[in-house]
């Protein structure tokens, strides 16, 4: 799960939200938190992309 979340941020653009189980759909999401600029997701993401193209 841990990894799930780190990595989860950069296709967030930047913000990290706690993953978490769905038990009840009435129960509050998780604020999510700015962890890097939009940008610097963006360049990761571009990175990565083409690291497999």
């Amino acid at each position: 799960m841990a990894f799930l979340a780190a990595f989860s941020s950069f296709a967030n653009g930047g913000e990290r939200v706690q993953p978490t189980l769905i038990m009840d759909a009435t129960r509050e999401r998780p604020e999510p938190v700015r962890v890097m600029s939009a940008l610097t997701a963006e360049i990761v993401n571009v990175m990565m992309r083409e690291a497999v193209v």
